[in-house]
């Protein structure tokens, strides 16, 4: 599909309560790792891309202490598929009204016809830090 039909983000109204915390949309077509990593080749972040996610996500669900795929490692393969969103929904509780309010956050290199790669903050156990969104995914671990 193109990048600029926002393809399923729904919900776009005002934020609800119930509705999940954060939500992808604008799905493309599911790619392989090694097509994703040969699209970027000239941007050093993808370069061995699963193998990274392979290592952060084995970590991180450790931490979370939530148990491995069939007692392993995680380990994609460079022929597994993802599939890649341009469209992020975060819904969140302001510190300054106490209200819920929702950011609708883009990650895509042609959205109207230019590149967007919104900011974010990002919340670590020591403190917050600023980044970009250069790549928003899904896949089944």
């Amino acid at each position: 599909g193109d990048l600029e039909d926002l393809g399923d983000v729904d919900d776009l109204v005002s934020p609800d309560a119930n509705a999940p915390h954060v939500r992808l949309g604008s799905r493309q077509a599911a790619q392989t790792f090694e097509l994703i990593e040969d699209a970027h080749k000239e941007d050093a972040t993808f370069t061995n891309f699963w193998v990274k996610l392979n290592n952060f996500l084995t970590d991180f669900l450790q931490v979370i202490q939530l148990p491995l795929p069939s007692g392993k490692r995680v380990q994609f393969k460079a022929s597994d598929k993802i599939t890649e969103c341009c469209f992020l929904k975060v819904n969140y509780k302001s510190l300054v009204d106490w209200r819920l309010h929702t950011d609708y956050l883009r990650c895509s290199p042609k959205f109207f016809n230019a590149a967007r790669f919104d900011c974010v903050f990002i919340q670590t156990e020591a403190k917050v830090i600023f980044g970009r969104l250069l790549f928003l995914f899904e896949c089944i671990v």
